[in-house]
């Protein structure tokens, strides 16, 4: 703070020679008001900029201004926020402000205000009772106000809400505004919820509701461990990377809610916590807490809120306390552009980026940009930046993040003309694309300056230089043309913002503009009426989502009055919630209409292994906003998707152990193989890791060394927790340095990442939090074998490049060529080969990097060049021309600004070649496939009268163009039609005898269809479909060939010391658990004879828990077989696959705690037995294989047949290995007239293992045919007794059935499906010769 305070001093000091009034830079507020009663529209909210050097202290105006709130003062800025009652009718807002000098100015607000009056009191209903929601941290309520217009902002307080604050808000969506309460965690279990609803003008509203969320919760929670990083009762500083803010974890072995929350007992506002990582009954919840105040972790239940821990630091506010940057300012002012030069000599390090500021453009230029010279460790740094020739007052500074920095006012005289008008929006017309896509077509002047760049804002941003979008006219008075998307621009509060040149901002408000007209919708006209009591029908195909092993696909369906099926609603994922960490995946999904049914469909697929919690999302439907909760509000639970998983991981991987390599001083001489780095322990589950990224610098060099790798780089270890060894060659050795790790990123399967160095918003997960002190070994110092010093500084020699050039051109390649060497000293160490130097181009707010090309060395001069193609319209106001990084092997620096190269008498400017016509550009163009249709092209300059314009196409390589039009045309995109080719297609455009760029587009060829499996499972008896999972059967059929009924009514007894259960006079146990070698050997058996069993009845199925310990494995492994009698259809999640379990169905869940193997090449197999208790003397045993061979006898279903009666075991081939997918091998170990035994081989695992077979008893329709005998061959019985044999039979199957999802491609299924074919033919022929 000390160094902000006397920056602010010199500020002032140099303001007094400077005019110093306050002035409007910008305002932004609701120009339709609404009030009732006698009072007119109360307590308006106007956020206004005003500029001024000095800080404001005072503001009134002619109407009662109850509430100034000083939002953010970045001097000479201050954001305000007024709260103003008007009177009923016309008014306009007139100020008087008076700054810190007691100057006072009048302001005049640029619009209108109109109060409109509103019968009272308002009527409403509540839509739907109120609603915890753990995810957001509050209670929420829908409203329904029957107005048929947006109604008055209004505020609320609760008696639950935070202490201090009482935190109760009303937010909007339509006409439906939603009351929230963020909770004071003492008071969050009171009985009832009173809410206290204002307009500002002393009219109120009283609302009881019942609280819903004592009854949700009813146990104390059992907390396990409370940790954080860093370490409790640490300091922090601003100025330590590691120490930004503070990560707590808390992990619970009992809890029955999902709110967990830090409280202050400085600050109201709480902290909610969220799960990041375990089982349900187990969860780890995380949360990010400022360093400022001491946090006390809260947990509520319906009887006190729990206190489970402290957590208390001490902080350094405001900089860390380093030197000042000294520093110097000056300007320059050329004929057509002024020139701000800024120059500091105490930039203490390399490690932390500079920033650059003048006006509103701060860009955080990286190494080595501006760094001149380098003495130890403190560096010079000069600045130059090209403002346009106007009059300007403002302020410069150069900061070093969280460093230091130098500040410094300045007034540039220019050409005398001072420009303060924001630029105007006089009209805005919309052109259709297709379904969601638009070009905004927009006339903006600006008086002075001209425009400078223009987007739409909110909730996604599109901002675009003004130069490139220009179309017609230019930046004074010009039109514009901006491609946008109804699926995630027309929401509620998108702003359209523009900025001149001078730095002069507006915006519209959407749907208002300056003169207080609606701005025309993009939609047709039948849709602007369009309202949610449109919508008829809205629902999701699976409302109950298992996300444990993989992303899942769910539809949405929308059903609505008078569809325009060219009018598609998008679903929008709520990124605040479950899926933060998935950054890069925009989630966003665009409807289809099916004409049949006459739904909008949605597909999307939800993120895995997200904690039990609602699937929150927005549905953007032109022109309406619709959130959740009033479309839970409006379809109950059919608009609501419950996740769920075994495991959640929303957790990025960790770095359990870091080793500098050779070691943490590393002398050269002595180093082998002349290469230093890391080796670190990565742990990562359930996700397991994926890859990541380092980037090493050191202290005098900022040219970095990186390394991106992947899990497959271990060199020990697996993707669980894995060894890592990233080692770099030490290029320059010439001068001793410290290196360093300067940044790195870990990123799992499921995309968690972690980074380091955090950044300043929180949420970022340190990659070293796990590290302790061990995170000295993230430096190494490095001892060179040079004794000698180079105190020369390298030099530029010459310096070519073309001042003049057409940046509106289709050809748009800049080229710069250099020469450099190294000075003389006593010791020259000559030009580093390492280091090109870096060419930088400088627009008004453009930053263009040039990298540079090493081209030869003659007489230790180096010669490089280097090309870019300009961006557009780039060199319209000129660009300044730099070179920074001229680099010696002894790390010594040069750079020279544009203002250097005007000094050696070298090109500094680049200027725009005058008088030029633009050739119409083809930048991009939409996918096509083979059978032709709309193609859509994108660029710039296609012009605006129609008649000018042609399309010219060929569909061979040495075929003649023909001539098109378009079917829609505007000047920045197309829409044309294109006949049916395989063959790639040529393209130009010409435009009043100018022509484009030809594009070459290849259209996208159609898959091959998938062929019928019908044949495979022979109908499916008739009592299913075929799928490419097998057989679906329908009703109450079952089995592979869905040719059999289950038998509700068993007589199934069970054991009550060990799992082993008797069915139609077979007896199902576990035998033994064995590790097995690679080569299938013993390593070790247990013999499992002791099991503790717990018996639970439920609703629908009757559960047996057996337990024990494996005490002769190092780590004790506890088993656990779960056995499920079901009484009642029920589906059951397994692997990520839903099986349906019928009444008398016997389901075994095996589940395996940590185990101790000897190698991770060894597997665990576990030994079930099916025994006949008493065979028939007609019972024979057959292995019979229906449907092809598995390699190794591996089974998937075992059926024991007496009459007509039989017994079928399912081994399913997944499991659950580590809380992933996983493999099962079921083995035919052994087979006699009477006993066989099964192995169910697991893979090496670290935590745990989860196996599901199940049996169920079944009456078949069909006789035994096309059995393979491979036991003992018996005669069919005729005799008069009736009896048929009993068989037990193995049947191996390729495909899995009764739902189990493997997915297989294309290729493959067809050649299996010809094998099957094939297979089932000869089974046929051979049986038909019997």
């Amino acid at each position: 703070m000390k160094y902000i305070y006397i920056s602010f001093i010199l500020l002032i000091i140099l303001c007094t020679d400077i005019q110093c009034n306050t002035t409007l830079r910008s305002s932004q507020y609701e120009t339709d008001l609404y009030g009732y009663g006698s009072s007119g529209c109360g307590e308006i909210q106007t956020l206004i900029v005003f500029q001024d050097p000095y800080e404001i202290t005072d503001i009134s105006g002619n109407f009662p201004t109850s509430i100034v709130t000083t939002v953010r003062v970045d001097l000479p800025n201050q954001f305000l926020s007024l709260s103003t009652n008007y009177p009923y009718g016309n008014s306009t807002l007139v100020l008087e402000v008076t700054n810190s000098h007691n100057q006072t100015s009048e302001i005049t607000l640029p619009t209108p205000f109109r109060c409109h009056y509103l019968p009272h009191p308002l009527p409403y209903k509540l839509k739907s009772s109120f609603l915890f929601d753990p995810g957001y941290g509050r209670f929420m309520a829908n409203l329904d106000w029957d107005l048929p217009y947006r109604i008055p902002k209004l505020t609320c307080s609760s008696n639950i809400g935070v202490a201090v604050t009482n935190n109760c808000e009303i937010g909007y969506s339509l006409t439906l505004p939603q009351i929230n309460i963020i909770p004071d965690m003492l008071k969050m279990v009171l009985p009832n919820i009173e809410v206290l609803v204002s307009d500002g003008l002393n009219n109120f509203t009283s609302l009881v509701f019942d609280n819903p969320l004592p009854t949700q919760l009813q146990e104390t929670p059992l907390v396990s461990s409370l940790i954080s990083f860093p370490a409790n009762n640490s300091k922090l500083s601003n100025g330590d990377e590691d120490y930004l803010y503070v990560m707590a974890l808390a992990q619970f072995s009992q809890i029955n809610s999902s709110f967990v929350s830090f409280i202050s007992n400085v600050v109201a506002s709480p902290e909610t916590a969220k799960v990041v990582l375990g089982e349900p009954e187990a969860p780890l919840y995380q949360a990010f807490l400022s360093p400022y105040y001491p946090r006390h972790m809260l947990y509520a239940n319906n009887k006190e809120a729990i206190s489970l821990g402290t957590l208390n630091y001490s902080s350094n506010s405001g900089y860390v306390n380093y030197p000042s940057i000294i520093g110097s300012k000056s300007s320059v002012f050329e004929t057509d552009m002024s020139i701000i030069i800024l120059e500091s000599n105490n930039i203490n390090d390399i490690k932390y980026p500079v920033v650059v500021s003048f006006k509103s453009f701060n860009p955080q230029v990286p190494f080595p940009f501006g760094y001149k010279t380098n003495t130890n460790t403190t560096w010079s740094y000069k600045y130059n930046w090209i403002l346009p020739p106007y009059t300007f007052s403002g302020y410069a500074y150069i900061q070093q993040q969280l460093r230091n920095w130098y500040m410094s006012a300045y007034t540039i005289t220019g050409n005398g003309i001072t420009d303060s008008q924001p630029p105007q929006v006089h009209s805005i017309e919309y052109i259709k694309l297709d379904n969601n896509n638009f070009i905004a077509r927009l006339a903006i002047t600006d008086d002075i300056s001209g425009l400078d760049n223009v987007g739409f804002f909110n909730p996604l941003t599109s901002n675009y230089k003004a130069i490139e979008v220009l179309v017609d006219g230019d930046l004074n008075n010009g039109t514009y043309e901006i491609l946008i998307s109804t699926g995630y621009m027309f929401m509620e509060n998108v702003i359209l913002m523009f900025t001149d040149i001078a730095g002069n901002s507006g915006f519209v408000n959407n749907p208002i503009d300056f003169d207080l007209t609606p701005l025309p919708s993009p939609l047709s006209s039948n849709t602007s009426s369009f309202t949610m009591d449109d919508i008829l029908d809205f629902y999701f195909e699976r409302n109950r989502v298992d996300t444990s092993f993989k992303g899942v696909t769910n539809t949405l369906y929308i059903k609505v009055r008078n569809p325009d099926p060219q009018v598609l609603p998008v679903l929008v994922f709520d990124k605040g919630l479950l899926f933060i960490q998935h950054v890069d995946n925009p989630d966003i999904y665009t409807a289809t209409y099916n004409n049949a049914t006459g739904y909008f469909e949605i597909v999307f697929t939800l993120h895995q292994r997200v904690y039990e919690s609602v699937f929150k999302y927005v549905v953007v439907f032109p022109p309406l906003y619709l959130e959740f909760n009033p479309l839970r509000a409006k379809f109950g639970e059919k608009a609501v998707v419950r996740l769920y998983a075994n495991n959640a991981d929303a957790f990025p991987p960790q770095i359990n152990n870091l080793t500098a390599i050779p070691s943490t001083v590393a002398d050269y001489a002595s180093m082998s193989d002349k290469v230093i780095g890391w080796e670190m322990e990565i742990w990562d589950l359930p996700a397991t890791f994926s890859s990541g990224y380092i980037e090493i610098a050191s202290n005098y060099d900022g040219l970095t060394m990186s390394r991106n790798f992947t899990v497959d780089d271990r060199v020990d270890g697996d993707a669980v927790k894995g060894i890592y060894r990233l080692t770099v060659s030490v290029e320059n050795s010439q001068r001793s340095q410290t290196f360093y790790i300067k940044t790195m990123k870990l990123i799992d399967t499921l995309g968690n990442t972690c980074v380091f160095p955090i950044g300043q918003l929180i949420d970022d997960v340190n990659c070293f939090w796990n590290l302790g002190s061990n995170r000295t070994q993230r430096s190494i110092e490095f001892i060179s074998a040079n004794q000698q010093s180079d105190s020369g500084i390298p030099e530029l020699v010459d310096f070519q490049v073309e001042p003049i050039v057409n940046s509106f051109s289709n050809e748009r390649q800049f080229v710069v060529s250099f020469s450099t060497q190294d000075s003389n000293s006593t010791y020259i160490s000559d030009i580093s080969p390492l280091h090109n130097p870096v060419v930088i181009l400088q627009g008004y707010s453009s930053f263009i990097t040039m990298n540079t090309n090493f081209i030869n060395s003659s007489n230790g001069v180096y010669h490089y060049n280097a090309t870019v193609e300009l961006p557009y319209g780039s060199a319209y106001n000129g660009l300044l021309i730099s070179i920074h990084g001229i680099t010696d092997n002894y790390l010594n620096i040069n750079s020279y600004t544009s203002m250097d190269l005007k000094a050696l008498g070298f090109t500094y400017v680049i200027k725009q070649q005058p008088n030029v016509t633009a050739n119409p550009i083809i930048e991009n163009w939409s996918d096509i496939n083979e059978k032709g249709g709309e193609l859509r092209l994108f660029g710039k300059k296609f012009g605006t009268q129609i008649e000018k314009f042609q399309i010219f196409i060929k569909y061979t390589e040495n075929g003649p163009f023909a001539s098109v039009q378009p079917v829609i045309y505007s000047s920045s995109a197309l829409t044309m039609n294109v006949n049916p080719s395989k063959s790639p297609i040529s393209i130009y455009l010409n435009y009043n005898g100018q022509e484009s760029n030809t594009v070459i587009i290849q259209p996208k060829l159609i898959p091959p269809v998938m062929p019928d499996c019908q044949l495979l499972f022979n109908g499916c008896s008739g009592n299913g479909y075929c799928s490419l999972t097998g057989c679906v059967c329908s009703g109450t059929w079952f089995g592979p060939n869905c040719s059999s009924t289950i038998i509700s009514n068993n007589n199934i007894t069970n054991d009550p010391t060990n799992p082993s259960f008797n069915l139609i006079s077979a007896l199902i146990s576990i035998q033994s658990i064995k590790e097995l070698n690679f080569k299938g050997e013993i390593q070790n058996q247990h013999d499992i004879k002791q099991w503790l069993l717990i018996k639970d009845v439920q609703s629908d199925r009757t559960r047996y828990t057996y337990t024990t310990i494996l005490s002769d494995n190092v780590l004790a492994t506890q088993v656990k077989t779960q056995v499920d009698l079901f009484s009642k259809d029920v589906d059951i999640s397994f692997a990520d696959n839903t099986y349906l379990m019928k009444p008398g169905t016997l389901k075994y869940t095996i589940s395996l705690g940590p185990y101790q193997f000897q190698s991770q090449l060894n597997s665990l197999q576990v030994v079930m037995s099916i025994q006949l208790n008493e065979p028939d003397q007609n019972s024979c045993t057959q292995t019979q294989n229906n449907y092809g061979l598995v390699d190794g006898n591996q089974i998937e279903w075992l059926q024991l047949r007496i009459n007509d009666t039989s017994l079928y075991g399912k081994f399913i081939q997944n499991s659950v290995v580590d809380y992933r997918l996983g493999t099962v091998n079921n083995y035919l170990l052994s087979n006699s007239s009477t006993n066989v035994t099964i192995g169910m081989n697991l893979p090496f695992y670290h935590v745990m293992a989860m196996l599901d077979p199940d049996f169920s008893v079944l009456l078949d329709t069909e006789p035994i045919q096309n059995g393979t005998i491979i036991g003992n061959d018996c005669e069919e019985n005729q005799s008069s007794k009736g009896l048929s044999r009993n068989k037990i039979i193995i049947i191996s199957t390729i495909c899995s059935v009764v739902g189990a999802a493997i997915i297989i491609s294309v290729i493959i299924y067809v050649i299996k499906l010809k094998k099957e074919i094939l297979f089932q033919k000869l089974l046929k022929a051979s049986s038909n010769t019997k």
